[in-house]
């Protein structure tokens, strides 16, 4: 009859549609391209790359579905990023993968398993900012890979010798 408990159990039984899944893809590649990647490698001041990767992060961030075009200069960029000496490169970094991953889900499958191991090994970072956005980025990754495909990488983590990156890694599965 007409009591709402009833009616909203009744909603709650619809299954939830993936915006996803409903949205075009959007090719945010055009923009960010090779081209663009040597760009921000080029850069002396970490300000004006974090700058640059800050832009890239807004794009990706807000394309719900971002067109699988050709993107593995991301991954040859995003490498050297991972590793870089500035913090805050670094961090901004990660929230561009986690943000492409979301983005381009199974399209980003290869470069999610490469940089798993990568991830994983910032666990061992003592900044609560590192953690808490690898963690962000490895849930992610969850879009674009299964944890068997990681099997390996995860009996890497689980041995190391740091504490930190088995308590992470256990966290993460």
């Amino acid at each position: 009859s007409g009591d709402p408990s009833t009616a909203m159990q009744e909603e709650s039984n619809e299954p939830e549609v993936d915006p996803y899944d409903i949205m075009d893809p959007v090719d945010i590649f055009k923009r960010y391209n090779a081209a663009w990647c040597d760009k921000v490698l080029e850069q002396t001041k970490w300000s004006d790359k974090k700058a640059l990767l800050e832009d890239l992060l807004k794009e990706a961030s807000t394309t719900v579905k971002i067109a699988n075009t050709p993107h593995q200069h991301m991954a040859a960029m995003g490498k050297r990023i991972l590793n870089d000496n500035n913090i805050t490169v670094m961090v901004t970094g990660i929230k561009v993968y986690a943000a492409l991953a979301k983005g381009l889900r199974r399209n980003f499958s290869l470069t999610c398993k490469i940089t798993v191991p990568v991830l994983l090994a910032k666990h061992k970072d003592k900044r609560a900012q590192t953690i808490e956005e690898t963690c962000k980025a490895l849930d992610n990754f969850l879009y674009c890979i299964t944890l068997d495909e990681v099997t390996e990488d995860l009996k890497d983590a689980l041995n190391d010798k740091a504490p930190e990156i088995k308590i992470h890694t256990v966290a993460w599965i």
